[in-house]
């Protein structure tokens, strides 16, 4: 995926290689130069983003259709509910974003035989 990168001028994070931002710019409808941003992760073959607009979110798609079948959040109201065995729910009256892996950890208590006892919560 690092070819994909390269090809939309975007930079890689040095502190993880899996993430990367990514800068449009554009002319608004008053004539202005616009520049705006997109800040994303690849895992193999999913790709998760967020944008600043609009603007960006239809660029950003309509590059990645270019060499790729997208297969999720074709919609511009569309968004990601999961990626990668975490849950995502955001509230964007509080403006919030909230991750759980609650299927993982059930899977993981039922394999080892432990999904019906109580679990603690540890502090430290």
């Amino acid at each position: 995926m690092t070819w994909m990168i390269d090809k939309l001028h975007a930079r890689l994070y040095l502190n993880d290689r899996c993430a990367f931002e990514w800068t449009y710019t554009c002319t608004d409808a008053a004539g202005e130069q616009v520049s705006e941003g997109l800040i994303g992760t690849i895992h193999v073959n999913d790709v998760l983003f967020t944008v600043e607009s609009g603007r960006v979110r239809a660029e950003f798609m309509r590059l990645l259709k270019v060499d790729f079948k997208v297969t999720g959040c074709q919609d511009e109201a569309d968004e990601a509910i999961s990626s990668r065995g975490i849950r995502i729910h955001r509230d964007w009256a509080r403006q919030t974003v909230t991750l759980h892996q609650t299927e993982f950890t059930e899977r993981l208590l039922a394999k080892h035989g432990r999904l019906c006892q109580r679990p603690y919560t540890l502090t430290t």
